[in-house]
Formats: C-alpha cells, structure tokens, sequence
C-alpha cells in the first residue's frame, strides 16, 4: 500500500467536499450561537427548572434532563441543549451522508470505476476516502469546539465548567458521530449501495439512541444498553468528568472494526 496514493485520493474528496463542509460549518455554528445567547434568559431562573420536572420522565431521560441536573447551571444548560443529542447528532447526519458516498455513492455514478482503472489499489481508495470523510467531520466539529470556546465565557457558560471538560464533549461528541459513519463506510464499502449504507447507518443510530435512552426508564433494557455507543459517551458525562475511556476506547475500538471489515469486503468483491 502506499500512503502517498491513498493521501491524493483523500485530497481529491476533500477538494469534491469544500464547499459542502463550509455550508455545513456555517450551520452548525449558528446553531450552536443561537443557543448560547438564550443562556442568560434562564440563568438561576428556579421557575424554569421547576417547569422541566413537569415533563414527562421519558421526555426528561432522553433529551438529556436528570434530576439533579439544573437546567440554569452551564452544565446542565449544554448537556441539555446541545451535549445529550444535537451535538452528536448533526455530525453524525453530515458523516452518514459523506460515508455513504465515498464507495457505494461513487460507485453508483460511474466515479469509483473511473478512478480504479488508474495506478491504484482498493485498499488505498478505501482508506483514502475514509481518511477525507474523517477529516471532513472533524473540521466540522472543530468549528463548533472553536465557536464554543470562544462564546461561552461571553455569556457566563465558562462558570464551574473546564475548558477540557468542554472540549471532551466535543471530542466524544465526534468519535460518537464517527461510530455511525463508520456504519455507513461499512456498509456502503461491503454493498456497493448507497441507500442501504444511508438507511442501515441512520436505523442503528435512532436504535441505539433509544436503547440507551430506555435503558434509565426499563430494567430489562438497562444491561442491554452497554452495547449502544450513545451509552459510552452519554454515561462516560464529558461535561463533568472529562476524557473518560468509556467515553473514547469502545468508539475508536469500533470505528477500527467496521472500517477494517469495510475494506476486507470492498477488496474482494465485484463492482455493481
């Protein structure tokens, strides 16, 4: 294998995805900034914490609102608004797709057979555009860790919260979202079909989404939930303890797996 033919088909996607990323950046830091500039209309509002504890405990469970997690404290104002879903998920929806098309999706518009009959291997366009889909969702959420870092103290979100702690949840955010993508680069590598990388990436997101959600509110599904990834970056709690191995080894572990078992089956089957 070699890296230099593997780093030019990564640029050639990176240059294909340039103006995409930079639509997606410039989203996702808005949203990210029109929730930090609520923060001070809830800041010690007892009445607001009040309100949420009339929510349903299914609502409360799975949009991240704990009992002993107050809504008005920057801790629990970015756990709840952006940390326990939105996050992960918008990374997670930008990753699926560029996933999706990096083999299954080039194959079906005629690209991947134009770029395999030039002077390189499977393994090195697998990896190679595995490592641009990577990039491309890292630069992603380094936009928002940067928006973060940058506006919280503007609004007080930096009280009693690390700046680590905070970039912990970005990065777990990440590897979260890079769990999913890998489902799809996966998928896609194995079938050649795009719709079925799309579809299988996003199915066992919502899955284990609500598998790990339940797994507060129905014993039966509690041991279960372990298996889900949302598990391991919701229970390893960034915002308050920081890099955790729950939080980064069963991701990266995984990520490795499916991206390794992608390219074994890209390598040896025939193109659609």
């Amino acid at each position: 294998m070699s890296a230099t033919r593997a780093a030019v088909v990564a640029r050639r996607l990176l240059v294909d995805r340039r103006r995409a990323l930079v639509w997606w950046c410039v989203a996702f830091v808005a949203f990210i900034e029109v929730n930090i500039v609520f923060y001070p209309s809830v800041e010690g509002q007892d009445d607001f914490d009040q309100m949420m504890e009339q929510l349903p405990e299914s609502l409360r469970v799975l949009t991240g609102i704990t009992e002993d997690l107050s809504l008005t404290s920057p801790v629990g104002y970015l756990q709840s608004q952006l940390f326990a879903m939105f996050f992960a998920l918008l990374l997670l929806i930008f990753g699926i797709g560029l996933a999706a098309n990096a083999i299954a999706g080039a194959e079906q518009d005629g690209r991947l057979e134009f770029l395999l009959v030039q002077p390189v291997r499977r393994l090195e366009v697998a990896l190679g555009r595995w490592g641009a889909v990577v990039l491309l969702v890292s630069a992603m959420a380094l936009a928002g860790t940067l928006s973060l870092v940058v506006t919280d103290p503007l609004v007080g979100l930096d009280e009693g919260l690390p700046a680590l702690h905070l970039v912990a949840a970005c990065v777990e955010s990440l590897l979260l979202a890079l769990v999913f993508t890998a489902v799809g680069f996966a998928v896609g590598a194995a079938t050649g079909r795009k719709a079925e990388a799309l579809s299988v990436a996003s199915a066992l997101a919502a899955v284990a989404f609500l598998l790990n959600g339940f797994g507060d509110l129905i014993d039966a599904v509690a041991t279960a939930r372990v298996v889900s990834p949302w598990y391991w970056y919701i229970g390893s709690d960034p915002l308050n303890e920081g890099f955790t191995l729950l939080g980064t080894v069963p991701a990266l572990v995984t990520i490795v797996v499916l991206v390794a078992a992608g390219t074994w089956a890209f390598e040896r089957r025939d193109l659609r």
